[in-house]
């Protein structure tokens, strides 16, 4: 396929997940397989959005940074452009569903839950125990280690200081509020023993409203010691919540100075007679994940050889032939480690 004819993908946003997702299209593009022409990055707060749109004619966007007022959403559900979205909250999943059930055709892959979705896709393809139980009586404990050289836009960065907000999950069949960076447990990281802390993520409502667990709980812990040591006396005195903003982020964000670190995540599944263990790694970073899982999703979007993806909002875990996903993500360089580490007698 010459690059006039390849589809155009349109990326929205700035900083290193718009980066890391215009290198992993370019790799797509110059590979031969399944090639597209890849536009530069587009400041998603434009004005002038509906008109670039016009201009470029993508048969996708990527948005990898907040969407104000949903612009770039709608813009797109106008005119029948898929979007993939790595960086929605629940909040605004809620509202982008709210705006496509009006408008038939439109579609939205919501990549949101950490690193690209990336966990989710894993408690689903690769968790799964062999014991016969409903996946809906099951719970998952996703827990994510931030590194430092841990990169991602301002705009992620200014919502993640809010994490200590409670916030609403399910509880095999009820709702119950949890209070962010609360039930804090060990976690054996490859680096280490960490403390991990309870924080808001879509996964944890997605993959339970999907059918593929009764309840999911995400944590994340900081290899930083110190950041660990601050988050236990702040959090334990209640004084981190009247921290001012800027205060919570010097605490909480890794050294930019420092290269990208790999990123890992454990995955477990826990059944009624046994539990099952993925532990994710990308050796490039959380940067990297989250483009290589976008591209990925703009790839499944454009492959007639794949299940159409529904109308509406739709989360990568919920692909009938997710297998061909993570296929793709391990040719980009993420290892999945599976274990089955207990079973009950």
């Amino acid at each position: 396929m010459s690059p006039a004819e390849a589809p155009r993908v349109l990326v929205v946003g700035a900083g290193p997940w718009a980066e890391a997702t215009l290198a992993a299209l370019d790799e797509r593009r110059t590979d031969g397989a399944g090639a597209v022409a890849v536009s530069s990055a587009v400041a998603v707060a434009s004005d002038a959005f509906a008109a670039v749109l016009e201009e470029r004619s993508p048969a996708v966007v990527v948005v990898t940074e907040a969407d104000p007022g949903d612009q770039v959403l709608r813009a797109c559900a106008e005119r029948g452009v898929p979007v993939v979205d790595v960086h929605r909250s629940i909040a605004s999943l809620d509202r982008a569903r709210d705006l496509l059930e009006a408008r038939p055709g439109a579609r939205l892959v919501a990549a949101d839950g950490w690193a690209g979705d990336v966990a989710a896709m894993a408690a689903v393809g690769l968790a799964l125990p062999d014991d016969g139980g409903s996946r809906e009586q099951e719970h998952v404990d996703i827990d994510v280690l931030l590194d430092a050289g841990d990169r991602a836009p301002d705009s992620w960065w200014d919502r993640f200081v809010g994490l200590h907000r409670s916030f609403a999950v399910y509880d095999r069949g009820q709702r119950r509020l949890v209070r962010g960076l609360g039930e804090p447990k060990p976690v054996p990281f490859t680096a280490g023993m960490r403390r991990a802390r309870r924080i808001a993520s879509p996964e944890q409502e997605t993959l339970v409203e999907g059918g593929h667990a009764g309840s999911v709980a995400l944590r994340v812990a900081f290899a930083r010691r110190s950041t660990d040591l601050w988050l236990a006396v702040l959090v334990g005195s209640g004084a981190w919540r009247f921290l001012p903003a800027s205060w919570r982020r010097a605490v909480l964000e890794p050294a930019r100075a420092e290269p990208p670190a790999p990123h890992e995540i454990w995955v477990t599944r826990l059944a009624e007679r046994s539990a099952v263990r993925v532990r994710v790694h990308d050796p490039l970073g959380r940067a990297h994940l989250v483009g290589a899982s976008a591209a990925t999703q703009v790839c499944r979007l454009l492959d007639p050889s794949r299940e159409p993806v529904p109308e509406g909002v739709s989360a990568p875990e919920q692909a009938p032939d997710l297998s061909r996903d993570l296929d793709e993500l391990r040719r980009r360089g993420v290892t999945f480690d599976v274990e089955v580490f207990s079973e009950a007698s």
